[in-house]
């Protein structure tokens, strides 16, 4: 919830999915089933599209890239350059994928450690 929040707080991020934040629609959904805990992944779209999206992901240090996500590791994988290469922008779009959507699963790591790598890849990345 701390690393969805401060990815919201940010003018450089265009949107988060994350179902525990308080501007979520699923909101209440998620407080009657689960107890208003959101889970480990965090979606979320870069402002400057793919090509900001990639050097933001780039330049993580304690988030590693992959192509799947899972595990005790935080990992991020950026849809449109990994999972989605296959379709141009409008196809993207349409699908309602961001060229700068990307899927953060968080391990276990520190919350602060995570949102100072973040912090930090983002406002390197222009």
């Amino acid at each position: 919830l701390r690393v969805a929040q401060a990815l919201e707080a940010r003018h450089d991020i265009e949107s988060v999915s994350y179902p525990a934040l308080d501007s979520s629609p699923d909101r209440r959904l998620t407080e009657r089933l689960l107890g208003g805990r959101g889970g480990g992944v965090v979606g979320f779209d870069v402002a400057g599209g793919r090509s900001r999206a990639r050097a933001f992901q780039e330049r993580l240090g304690l988030i590693k890239p992959a192509a799947s996500l899972g595990g005790t590791h935080s990992l991020i994988v950026h849809a449109a350059s990994v999972t989605h290469t296959q379709l141009r922008p409008e196809e993207l779009l349409a699908a309602g994928i961001s060229e700068g959507f990307c899927r953060l699963s968080i391990g276990l790591e520190e919350a602060g450690d995570l949102i100072a790598d973040i912090t930090s890849a983002l406002d390197e990345a222009g």
